[in-house]
């Protein structure tokens, strides 16, 4: 069961965030890819800019745009808490996040936040989080890959637990940019989880990834442990929610 903690110890854990920001360490400034693109956002690490400054972007575009948290009655406090949480324990490699500049400031754009699937039993989860997670680690638990294995050691499952992102284009170059450092910096039998709605547009996007798609949420099977539905969540949302996976196979 997840780490709970009461909403009062979130209150208060949410204002004293501000001092730990400056605490949180850098790994580098420089972008994951070249700045010379073709497009009015580039694509960078997740220390490039303030840790509470990526709190709050995903925290405002979780609460607003992201079905599988916008559809629960969850606290603002303890979504904050649990993301900044989150955030320390994202796998900077894998978890990109996309800025524009206004003339003034680089704004953030995008994000996706990357964990190891093993560290999601111990997160802090205040209230119906807990019960979101326990959902998820059985759901990704599944679906994990079985069969022949190239490597020795127990597979390391990754999973794009939140993303944020202005347009769909910003979208896809963050799973774009997440899917090409897992396949560098994951071990041999890795795999990496992404939740997408089930359009044709973005099925045909994840399988030039060469993401497969393991369920859906309108999959009429025995069990279907993956089905928000089970949540509470409304039907015709909990339907469109896909699982994609993808294995390193290097």
């Amino acid at each position: 069961m997840p780490y709970k903690l009461n909403n009062t110890v979130a209150s208060i854990l949410s204002v004293l965030l501000i001092p730990i920001n400056t605490a949180y360490q850098q790994l580098s400034d420089t972008p994951i890819v070249s700045e010379i693109q073709p497009k009015d956002f580039t694509i960078k690490t997740v220390t490039s800019v303030p840790l509470l400054r990526l709190v709050d972007y995903l925290s405002n575009q979780t609460q607003t745009k992201e079905m599988k948290v916008r559809n629960f009655s969850i606290s603002s406090d303890s979504l904050y808490t649990h993301i900044y949480f989150a955030w320390k324990e994202a796998n900077q490699y894998m978890s990109p996040i996309a800025l524009r500049n206004n003339g003034k400031i680089d704004e953030i754009v995008g994000a996706n936040l990357v964990l190891p699937v093993n560290i999601l039993k111990d997160m802090y989860a205040p209230g119906l989080i807990a019960d979101i997670l326990d959902f998820a680690i059985n759901c990704y638990t599944w679906a994990k890959p079985i069969g022949n294995q190239k490597s020795f050691s127990s597979p390391t499952g990754y999973i794009s637990i939140l993303r944020g992102a202005d347009n769909a284009k910003i979208n896809q170059e963050l799973i774009k940019e997440t899917t090409k450092y897992f396949l560098i910096s994951s071990q041999t039998d890795a795999y990496h989880f992404v939740w997408e709605n089930s359009s044709p547009e973005q099925a045909k996007f994840m399988a030039s990834l060469k993401y497969t798609q393991i369920i859906c949420g309108d999959k009429q099977t025995k069990t279907n442990p993956c089905n928000w539905e089970q949540l509470g969540m409304d039907k015709s949302f909990a339907k469109q929610q896909c699982l994609y996976r993808t294995i390193n196979s290097d």
